[in-house]
């Protein structure tokens, strides 16, 4: 599909590529370059990283946390221990 570069240096996507892709009006996408290529993607940060860290605090991050501030709560028993 071709499109022409206004002297704004604008170009439209046409119609059916927008309505296949579901871009909206205001939707940021990005612009990439790849040797002669110009690409625009239209998947944004969210969407390329969300899940990325699934599972990364268990199963139940509450108590993930949870035991992690009773860890350091005893450490810090000890260590207030050893300077008394």
């Amino acid at each position: 599909m071709e499109v022409t570069v206004s002297d704004k240096y604008q170009v439209v996507i046409p119609k059916a590529v927008r309505q296949q892709l579901q871009i909206k009006p205001g939707q940021k996408v990005r612009v990439k370059r790849k040797a002669k290529t110009i690409i625009i993607d239209t998947s944004s940060v969210v969407e390329k990283y969300a899940g990325s860290l699934s599972g990364v605090w268990g199963d139940d991050p509450d108590r993930y946390i949870r035991e992690l501030r009773d860890e350091w709560e005893e450490h810090q028993k000890k260590l207030d221990a050893l300077r008394d």
